[in-house]
């Protein structure tokens, strides 16, 4: 395990991810290739996740839609 920027765990894939933009381009990030388990807080809703490590620009996190879906959250 090594520790990722904000002072958490991440653990080392057995085989990188490849990542791709969505019109099919290779990501500037290139692959997958650590992961942290975490604990998600939203107001009384929590849930451990297992979440893919990237460098993503300015965003810390993204959601996917099928997470979004799952817990019923609006997005404008």
């Amino acid at each position: 395990m090594s520790k990722a920027s904000h002072n958490i765990n991440t653990q080392k894939l057995s085989k990188s991810i490849p990542m791709y933009n969505v019109d099919s381009i290779p990501n500037e990030a290139e692959q997958i290739s650590k992961v942290v388990n975490v604990i998600l807080h939203y107001k009384t809703h929590s849930e451990q996740s297992l979440l893919a490590i990237s460098s993503l620009g300015k965003q810390d996190l993204i959601l996917n839609f099928i997470w979004l879906k799952a817990h019923s959250l609006k997005v404008d």
